[in-house]
C-alpha cells in the first residue's frame, strides 16, 4: 500500500490466528514462528503482513512476512493523532503509549478506532525512547 517504506522484512511461521496489519511477537517455545500479540504494551517484534487463520495456523506450515524495521500499515484500536507514541493493545492493535509500557513506534497518519494507520517502527521491538 502507499505510504509504507519497507526497510526491513523476514518470514516466520503464523502459529496462531493473526490478523493483517496487526503487531506479533515471537512465540516461546519456536524462534522460527510468531503470535498475535495479546498483553498491551508488551514487546513487539513487527507488523504481520498477512492474515493467517486458526485452520491455516494448525497446519504449522503459513509463511508469513512479517515488518520489522520501517514504515507500515496497522490497525488503530483508538483515536491516533500524528506524532503520538505507539504500543500494542491485548489484540495487537495499536494505540497510544503510556508512560510505563513499551513504545514501538510512532504514528505517521492519523486515525480513528479501526482506521488503517502508518507506524514508524523503531525495528525489532526496540523500544523507541531511552
Amino acid at each position: 500500500m502507499a505510504g509504507e517504506l519497507k526497510l526491513l522484512d523476514a518470514s516466520y511461521k503464523g502459529l496462531t490466528a493473526i490478523g493483517a496489519m496487526t503487531f506479533v511477537k515471537r512465540h516461546a517455545t519456536d524462534s522460527q514462528g510468531v503470535i498475535q500479540c495479546d498483553t498491551a504494551g508488551e514487546f513487539v517484534l513487527g507488523v504481520a503482513g498477512v492474515d493467517v487463520s486458526a485452520a491455516q495456523a494448525t497446519e504449522g506450515k503459513t509463511e508469513i512476512k512479517v515488518g520489522l524495521a520501517g514504515i507500515y500499515w496497522v490497525v488503530a484500536a483508538a483515536t491516533l493523532t500524528l506524532g503520538a507514541e505507539i504500543m500494542t493493545d491485548a489484540a495487537g492493535k495499536a494505540i497510544v503509549a503510556t508512560a510505563t509500557n513499551r513504545i514501538v513506534g510512532v504514528c505517521m497518519k492519523a486515525a480513528a478506532s479501526g482506521e488503517l494507520t502508518l507506524v514508524w517502527l523503531a525495528g525489532s521491538g526496540q523500544n523507541i525512547k531511552p
